[in-house]
């Protein structure tokens, strides 16, 4: 997640379940769920290589989990919550994919 406070600003702040309000716990989970086919998946690869980094993909009802963890925690402010994913997880995902 991305976030901030009076000190200072987080990017790239790995959440854990515990960071998660209570009630988006079973809504949002660790698992992806990818639904755009292997030619997306192709170029989100080629623009990551590019920039040397991963992918960030937001899960559903991500502005809304990021105003819940704002609201609950109270210590910062959530300015966006996504998956941080490496390129060679989806390149091997991209390659099933496009199999027969």
């Amino acid at each position: 997640m991305d976030a901030f406070t009076g000190g200072g600003i987080f990017r790239g702040k790995q959440a854990s379940v515990i960071d998660r309000p209570q009630e988006a716990r079973d809504v949002v989970g660790d698992e992806l769920s990818l639904t755009f086919g292997a030619g997306k998946i192709e170029g989100l690869i080629r623009q990551a290589d590019e920039r040397g980094g991963s992918i960030e993909l937001a899960p559903p009802g991500a502005a809304e989990l990021a105003l819940m963890m704002t609201h609950e925690v109270g210590r910062y402010q959530v300015e966006r919550v996504y998956w941080s994913v490496g390129t060679g997880v989806l390149a091997v995902w991209s390659t099933r994919s496009a199999l027969p």
